[in-house]
């Protein structure tokens, strides 16, 4: 596994010690799932311009073009949706603080 050093604004290393603390893991860890996270939105936003290019090149100005660029608008908005819900709740399952378990029990 290789090192990234980088710097952050006092604000955003403060926030993230306060997220890390909160979720009861490291601040690498949480940079790890952020890099991650945007790499594969990343990745998702360039196959959906690729598909929407494809539409508008291989069709010309014909009906099938209209109905392929809205489908894959169509996809890119449901799958943005989709992609604002799970990071809503991934937010808010790492801001949940873990509850106290009973001695004795495992």
């Amino acid at each position: 596994m290789s090192v990234v050093s980088l710097r952050l604004p006092d604000e955003v290393d403060e926030r993230l010690a306060r997220e890390a603390k909160l979720a009861n893991t490291a601040r690498a860890e949480i940079a790890r799932r952020a890099i991650v996270e945007y790499l594969d939105r990343q990745e998702r936003e360039r196959l959906v311009a690729t598909l929407v290019a494809e539409a508008r090149a291989g069709y010309g100005d014909t009906d099938v073009r209209r109905e392929a660029l809205a489908a894959a608008n169509e996809f890119a908005l449901a799958e943005s949706e989709a992609l604002d819900r799970a990071e809503a709740n991934a937010r808010a399952a790492r801001r949940r603080v873990p509850t106290r378990r009973k001695p004795g029990r495992r």
